[in-house]
């Protein structure tokens, strides 16, 4: 067990390594308009990308950290790039059992509504409140940071780490196309990792440590109504052809109920089973307050239309079961230039999450043929899936891997550590357990309460992020002393 002395140390050093040194390099990092592939087609062209991770690189080249066999940005033609750390540890040279930790630094659309001062490439660190807005301040720049920043923490206080590789991609907002090839490319080949860290989700407050234990999946696609050759004047067309957003309406309709959000295909729902006490036990340690904080909606009643709430029932509606939003729309100009036209075609772009459980190619195949089933007017339809990726649930944590997380959550924060699924959807997590299917997995993060990833007004939370750091670099020792016994 880690002293108070001891942790005392390493808490102090973090926050040192945070304010001396990365949260300057992040800001660097944050000015980069480093889109995800899937929204900027000429990523190859403008560097972007690979000028980010150089940003990154640099400061982890800055840091001189022992024991490097490797530190390098891996980028081949058509690709995204992709780094490579490999960390040896004197105490634990010819030990099984090492460590793989994994972030990204793509990120995604700069969006409008930051609010005054902030912008999404113009970082800001509001000191009194330890928010530094950015886009990919939170998903998932400081990832990186954090990592090194644990390791170095451990080598300044001549702390045993393990055989570590650290890994951040380029594309993880754009599906991860590329990491399958890095991984069977650069990591060593076999069952060789003990322990996976995720530092890419979050949890429902900034009190104590949360690690996710679930993740759903995603379907992603784009539903294309067309009815006619050209656009018509509303009122000489109207009642006669019909509006493609009506028939838009009526697809969905087949889908999801719109009165009350729930969706209506048996076959992507999923039983919880023995899932069930723990999701209990998390709702115990979250007030509703508490946990609506987060999603920014204080003007809406999200008790309709039953006009019943509960923390329980939000946070299985939320991570267990599935959901449609509609991300965007073509075909509509907008209203500001909108004349009395009725407009030929409609294409929403839909994203469909979905349990972790359920497989998402079979998903994506039931809404296509439910979409796309007899077409009302027989106008033209067609869904097309675009990435997707299935969901992850995790095993139970017990033994050595709980009792660090636990240790960890009560020594930096005072409070027990808390396990909760998360809405969104990571789906390269299932590609770094096959590679070790036997490794312990922490998925953990910085995303809480109005850290608002992937909208405007991104921050991420500094004093958090500081004992997120602490918590992970005394799991990573923890993890390397099991090995050693």
């Amino acid at each position: 067990m880690t002293s108070a002395p001891l942790a005392c140390a390493i808490e102090k050093r973090v926050a040192e390594l945070w304010d001396t040194s990365a949260i300057h390099s992040l800001c660097e990092y944050l000015r980069i308009p480093n889109q995800s592939p899937s929204f900027d087609n000429h990523w190859q062209q403008n560097g972007l990308l690979k000028r980010a991770m150089e940003i990154m690189v640099q400061w982890v080249n800055d840091q001189c950290l022992h024991h490097v066999v490797q530190c390098d940005i891996y980028e081949e033609a058509g690709r995204t790039p992709f780094f490579l750390l490999e960390l040896n540890d004197e105490k634990t040279p010819d030990q099984p059992g090492a460590i793989l930790m994994y972030g990204h630094m793509d990120k995604q659309p700069p969006v409008t509504g930051w609010k005054k001062g902030t912008g999404p490439y113009e970082p800001h660190y509001e000191v009194p409140t330890g928010k530094l807005y950015g886009r990919g301040a939170a998903d998932d720049g400081y990832a990186i940071y954090s990592a090194i920043t644990a390791l170095r923490t451990l080598q300044d206080q001549n702390l045993s780490h393990g055989r570590v590789f650290v890994i951040i991609e380029g594309g993880e907002e754009s599906g991860s196309v590329d990491l399958p090839h890095y991984l069977s490319k650069y990591l060593p080949a076999g069952d060789v990792f003990s322990l996976i860290v995720c530092l890419d989700s979050g949890g429902p407050s900034y009190d104590r440590l949360w690690i996710t234990d679930s993740l759903r999946g995603v379907i992603e696609g784009c539903l294309e109504i067309n009815t006619s050759s050209d656009p018509i004047h509303s009122g000489l067309g109207g009642g006669v052809v019909p509006c493609p957003f009506r028939i838009a309406r009526h697809l969905l309709e087949r889908v999801e109920d719109s009165h009350t959000g729930k969706i209506k295909l048996p076959a992507l729902h999923a039983d919880l089973g023995s899932r069930t006490s723990r999701l209990e036990a998390a709702c115990n340690e979250i007030e509703l307050a508490e946990y609506l904080q987060q999603f920014s909606c204080e003007r809406i009643d999200l008790s309709w239309p039953n006009k019943e709430i509960a923390v329980s029932s939000l946070i299985l509606r939320n991570t267990w079961e599935p959901c449609l939003t509609v991300t965007g729309i073509d075909g509509f100009p907008p209203t500001i230039e909108a004349g009395n036209v009725l407009h030929k075609s409609v294409t929403l772009k839909l994203s469909l999450r979905i349990p972790p459980t359920i497989d998402h190619e079979e998903a994506s195949v039931l809404v296509k043929n439910t979409l796309e089933a007899d077409p009302p007017y027989n106008a033209h339809v067609c869904f097309r899936p675009s990435d997707g990726g299935n969901g992850w649930a995790a095993k139970s944590f017990t033994g050595c891997l709980a009792d660090s997380i636990e240790q960890a959550s009560m020594m930096y924060f005072g409070k027990s550590a808390g396990y909760i699924g998360l809405g969104a959807s990571i789906p390269l997590i299932n590609q770094l357990q096959q590679i070790s299917p036997r490794a312990g997995v922490v998925v953990t993060g910085v995303l809480g309460p109005e850290s608002n990833a992937h909208g405007p007004n991104e921050f991420l939370h500094i004093p958090y992020v500081k004992k997120l750091t602490a918590c992970v670099a005394q799991i990573l020792h923890r993890h390397a002393l099991s090995i050693i016994r």
